[in-house]
């Protein structure tokens, strides 16, 4: 049976660290970030893997619902157990022998099951850890149906099981303690709810603004209420927003990068006692095609430009010329200019148009 293990205690609070008086080997840990972990069992018989681990590793049970989008933030010690700075972890999701059957999107890439054989992990690539020794990777599960409702959130899985065994790795440790997680992913059964659109798409160069909606078990509007967001993906970041008087919550996302590409926005609404409640919206981003024109009106040109965000745009009207950067996916750009016809020429890169435009009195 699992055996009840109290939170580590290795934590990060401001400049100050606690060392984990659990930690047994003088050699560097990886301590999984406790506000995560609502109950906490020692790996036991159902889990399978406790024979491939020592005895300075430790195994957390955690239920989370279906589909959801959350982060693991670790924390790293050195073997003195100060905070380990600038090191390279990475991250094992579906471990090997675990013979998860889950699937995850991960910074827009999909990580599919183990093979139950030995050959069927997928390691996340490394991310330094902070000034405090963590590193936060964020996870999207991606599975449309979860295992039943355990009969207890501190209990065991409750017939077929969809988990997953996760493991943080300090690349390059010949010996390094951890803190593996054993997510197990459940169907709701509460009435309370959280929903939002499935999948969206966006421009490059745009702001992308998902909407949430949070329901009681009453069937009103859970108002002015907390939800931790998660950017799973392009621009990835954890936050917060507040719901409205209408159970509306709204997070903004963007794409910096230029270039297309998916991005899943995630939200979570805890709750004592019970799972929390989650949604996410998958988002597709991509790049316009690159258009050029030229108009006129009273008294004005007009130069609109798409496709070219962050790009240079070489324009001349009747000889004058003009040089502007293209901010959005889709940018105007107006010069003031006399009465009759002007020739106007607009210039992205190697692609370019001449038009004659007749500005108005």
């Amino acid at each position: 049976s699992s055996s009840s293990v109290s939170n580590p205690s290795a934590q990060v609070t401001g400049s100050t660290q606690t060392v984990d008086p659990n930690n047994k080997g003088n050699y560097p840990h990886i301590r999984l970030e406790t506000s995560f972990l609502a109950n906490n069992y020692d790996a036991s018989w159902w889990d399978g893997v406790w024979q491939y681990r020592d005895a300075d590793s430790r195994a957390y049970l955690k239920y989370i619902p279906v589909g959801s989008t959350f982060s693991l933030t670790y924390y790293v010690t050195d073997a003195s157990g100060a905070p380990l700075i600038g090191a390279p972890v990475s991250l094992i999701v579906n471990a090997n022998y675990s013979c998860s059957k889950t699937y995850f999107a991960y910074d827009g890439a999909l990580i599919g099951p183990d093979d139950c054989n030995g050959g069927g992990q997928s390691e996340l690539p490394a991310k330094t850890t902070d000034a405090k020794g963590a590193v936060t990777f964020t996870l999207t599960n991606t599975n449309t149906v979860g295992e039943a409702m355990p009969t207890s959130l501190s209990g065991l899985p409750n017939g077929k099981e969809l988990g997953t065994n996760i493991k943080p790795n300090l690349v390059g440790a010949k010996e390094q303690g951890i803190d593996m997680l054993f997510a197990h992913f459940v169907q709701p059964t509460d009435v309370a709810k959280a929903t939002g659109a499935v999948t969206q798409t966006e421009s490059v160069g745009n702001v992308h603004t998902s909407t949430f909606s949070f329901v009681g078990a009453d069937g009103k509007p859970l108002a002015n209420q907390d939800v931790k967001y998660y950017i799973n993906g392009l621009d990835s970041k954890v936050g917060f927003a507040r719901t409205d008087d209408q159970g509306k919550a709204t997070v903004i996302s963007t794409n910096s990068s230029g270039q297309a590409g998916m991005q899943v926005v995630g939200v979570s609404l805890a709750r004592d006692g019970k799972l929390p409640l989650t949604a996410s919206t998958t988002i597709t981003w991509s790049v316009p095609s690159l258009t050029l024109m030229a108009s006129a009106g009273k008294g004005l040109v007009f130069v609109d430009v798409a496709g070219a965000t962050g790009k240079k745009v070489s324009i001349s009207i009747s000889g004058k010329l003009y040089s502007r950067t293209a901010t959005s996916a889709s940018t105007e750009f107006t010069f003031a200019a006399s009465q009759g016809k002007h020739l106007v020429k607009v210039a992205v890169g190697a692609k370019s148009i001449a038009k004659s435009v007749t500005v108005r009195k």
